[in-house]
């Protein structure tokens, strides 16, 4: 998770933003309109930084030309050694009705386009995948917590000028420093770690975790990726459920379950519902990014969705 200017206040960093959490969320650079340009990135940055467990991640480099637009990940084709997962049952379990069929259409023209390149596809399901939601809004605002007692005022990051003593300058501090939602996230961690409550909600949402995690292992035994839907629906306006937490948690139903499990994902854009995007996302085997960027590249290869402006932005222009 990151958190915006508007969140961390005057704790951004250079652009702005800055990690809540450093365990389980992580966008690193990869936040761009064009795959092929993530991989640029993402290779320059293998090459300088040469430390043991960045090559462990990403020692095997992805090959680009630049000619043809063509990327190709070493040790990858299509079909894979084993078949593509799409996951139909998520959204009849993880949400109280199906997914919108305007958002199923969607998903099932990007499906046909999937199966064009050769893919094949079965259906599967993960049982713990429901508990996801809970697990992590109990595990991310502790480490939120624990992360965030650093922003002290003292050491780095924005400095309070009122306060007559130290404990009144460490509370103004963090009162100008912090948003809303980032403050609701301390409090929250900081209750499930209190005393008589790490047992009772901390240690069960670890073990739970783990459920999950496993349910990935056991599931790329048998397929080389997971697919489904990124989100419930389109974005909503810009502070439309501020004062409903919960429903805008609910949101990330699709998404936090590859959060807890450590395991890479990506969504690209696959069409518009009412002038918004919506986005398709793949998850993939820990340590297989390289797999994760092709396949959306050669996506974006036969389609041009990732090239389309949202008509709500050509309004605004």
């Amino acid at each position: 998770t990151y958190a915006s200017s508007t969140d961390l206040n005057k704790f951004g960093g250079r652009f702005k933003y800055s990690k809540v959490i450093n365990v389980i969320d992580n966008i690193d650079d990869s936040i761009s309109s064009n795959i092929s340009r993530v991989i640029i990135r993402r290779n320059l940055k293998a090459i300088v930084n040469q430390f043991a467990q960045y090559e462990l991640c990403y020692g095997n480099r992805f090959h680009i030309n630049l000619e043809g637009r063509n990327i190709k990940s070493t040790g990858f084709t299509i079909p894979g050694q084993n078949e593509l997962l799409y996951l139909t049952d998520v959204p009849n379990k993880n949400t109280d009705g199906s997914l919108d069929v305007r958002f199923q259409e969607l998903m099932s023209d990007s499906i046909r386009e999937y199966e064009k390149m050769g893919v094949k596809f079965k259906d599967i399901s993960l049982p713990n995948i429901k508990y996801s939601v809970p697990t992590y809004y109990v595990v991310a605002p502790a480490e939120c917590s624990s992360n965030l007692a650093r922003y002290d005022g003292v050491r780095f990051g924005h400095r309070s000028t009122d306060g007559k003593d130290l404990d009144a300058f460490y509370k103004q501090t963090r009162k100008d420093g912090f948003g809303q939602e980032v403050k609701r996230r301390i409090i929250t961690g900081t209750y499930v770690l209190s005393a008589g409550y790490y047992d009772a909600y901390y240690l069960k949402a670890q073990k739970v975790r783990q459920l999950i995690n496993q349910d990935f292992l056991d599931a790329f035994k048998e397929v080389d990726f997971i697919m489904g839907p990124t989100t419930q629906q389109s974005a909503f306006k810009l502070g439309e459920k501020v004062d409903d937490p919960v429903s805008m948690y609910m949101n990330d139903v699709y998404t936090i379950s590859s959060n807890l499990s450590g395991v890479p994902a990506i969504s690209h854009p696959i069409g518009f519902v009412d002038k918004l995007p919506f986005g398709l996302q793949i998850i993939a085997p820990h340590f297989k990014e390289h797999e994760l960027l092709n396949i959306a590249h050669k996506y974006q290869m036969v389609t041009d969705w990732h090239l389309q402006t949202p008509e709500i932005c050509k309004e605004m222009d």
